[in-house]
């Protein structure tokens, strides 16, 4: 308002006294102030605003345009003269701050800042300081700190593990270490557990191994399967490289590989073999015959007979798979011996086809395991007797005959095999035992006898009758036992 500005302009200085050096209103004398100062010659001089309704209250000083923008620059807020430090000129990946560090933003000037190495880290030469100087870091050395991580030592020993080496010889924080193993080896944990081949062990902070080194374990291969009518023999075991053999019973025949060998990722090369039954193939019947099967196996026997002249013959199944006997050519049923003319006008001679009986039939062999005797040999009416060996049983008949007509009767060889386990066992049990029950009769038999021939016991002893009257033979004597004498002792 009008008052308000009345009331301004009368606190002012009238410029009566700007000249006055005694004058004390206002601001101070410039002459005092460029006496005091120095070489400063700063004049302000303010002149009287007088207010007139309906105008505009104006300044008027007479100074200079760029002492406003001095006063402007001197409000302007300045950063202390000791100046602030940036923390984040410290960062390090490897080096641990001091805990203040994490919390304060700034440093004053003159902080002294320690520089250490962070977990799992050491230093490689000597410790350093930085300083703050207004707003850097100043170092106390110029060699720089190089911080490298703690060593765990080798896995294992100096020598590492057994059979195995390492990936890389860096046994430092944080790095892992990782394994090889020999050929026919293989890794495992420290419990004797499988591992894949990335398996790996860390080294921690505090120089320690995340877990013990593993092993290297030499492979080993499953026991092989059994092998039905056969066996499977290892003299190697089970480890890298052994062989396993693969043979059959006789009358069959392996069908597979005879060996296979144990592969380093702990498995047999190969595909499992097995045991099959040797047979000969079924024979057809020849021209002119017939033939008569009584098996394929191995002894069976065949027998051929031609129709033109009732001419048979045997074959028999060998170990082999082949009929010991090829089929014979019987003559067709034309040349079948017709009866004879009563007269012939031609003097050519008519041929005829004859029939001739075996003397004996085809030799026999002793069977596998077993024995042949024969005492008239191979022919006709001549019997064949087989025996086995000792611990194997006879499955067939015992003896063959040879008959009239070259074949054998019965026509099936005899075998001999192993008897299955229980059986020995279940023999052996009944042999102990009767052996057993032998023992004790003998013994009860023994003990017996003994009783009745012994003395009695020292114990017991005999009961000693007394005399009586009837064993007086004088009279004295009957006298002195007090009896009466006995008249019929006299």
């Amino acid at each position: 308002t009008a008052s308000s500005v009345r009331a301004q302009a009368s606190t002012l200085p009238s410029n009566k006294g700007d000249d006055d050096p005694g004058s004390d209103r206002g601001f101070p004398d410039p002459r005092r102030s460029s006496r005091r100062h120095g070489s400063s010659r700063l004049r302000l001089r303010v002149f009287e605003t007088q207010y007139r309704p309906g105008s505009m209250v104006a300044w008027a000083p007479s100074m200079p345009l760029w002492l406003p923008v001095l006063w402007a620059l001197l409000l302007v807020p300045l950063p202390p003269c000791a100046g602030d430090c940036d923390p984040d000129q410290l960062s390090d990946d490897k080096l641990k701050q001091t805990k203040d560090y994490t919390t304060r933003r700034s440093f004053p000037n003159g902080t002294v800042h320690a520089y250490r190495c962070q977990n799992g880290y050491q230093p490689a030469n000597e410790l350093r300081n930085a300083t703050c100087r207004g707003t850097v870091w100043v170092l106390d050395t110029e060699r720089p700190l190089n911080c490298h991580g703690v060593g765990c030592g080798a896995p294992g020993g100096r020598n590492g593990i057994d059979h195995g080496t390492f990936r890389s010889l860096v046994f430092t924080f944080p790095n892992k270490v990782e394994f090889d193993c020999e050929r026919g080896y293989r890794l495992h944990s420290h419990d004797n557990q499988p591992v894949d081949s990335d398996y790996g062990i860390y080294c921690l902070s505090n120089g320690e191994w995340s877990e013990p080194p593993p092993k290297c374990l030499a492979v080993a291969c499953p026991q092989p399967k059994a092998v039905g009518h056969g066996r499977v023999d290892t003299p190697d075991g089970f480890k890298y490289k052994a062989v396993a053999q693969y043979e059959c019973d006789s009358g069959h025949r392996l069908v597979g590989p005879s060996s296979r060998e144990c592969q380093e990722n702990a498995t047999w090369s190969g595909a499992e073999p097995v045991c099959e039954e040797v047979k000969c193939p079924t024979p057809a019947n020849p021209p002119g015959g017939h033939v008569v099967v009584t098996g394929t196996s191995i002894g069976s026997i065949i027998i051929f007979k031609c129709f033109a002249n009732d001419f048979t013959m045997s074959s028999r199944c060998l170990p082999q798979g082949v009929w010991s006997r090829d089929p014979p050519k019987c003559p067709p049923d034309e040349l079948k011996p017709a009866p004879a003319t009563p007269t012939s006008t031609s003097t050519t001679p008519k041929t005829t086809a004859t029939t001739v009986a075996p003397t004996h039939c085809i030799p026999l062999s002793g069977p596998t395991n077993g024995k042949l005797f024969s005492a008239e040999g191979f022919g006709v009416n001549s019997s064949v007797i087989f025996i086995c060996n000792e611990g194997y049983v006879m499955r067939g008949p015992s003896n063959v005959t040879c008959k009239p007509g070259g074949v054998w009767d019965p026509p099936v060889a005899p075998t001999c095999f192993a008897p299955p386990p229980w059986l020995i066992i279940l023999s052996v049990c009944l042999a102990g035992l009767a052996t057993l029950v032998l023992c004790c009769l003998g013994l009860f038999y023994i003990l017996k006898r003994r009783r009745r021939k012994s003395p009695p016991a020292q114990g017991y002893r005999r009961q000693i009758r007394k005399p009586g009257p009837y064993d007086a033979c004088t009279r004295d004597e009957v006298t002195h036992l007090g009896k009466p004498f006995p008249v019929t002792s006299l």
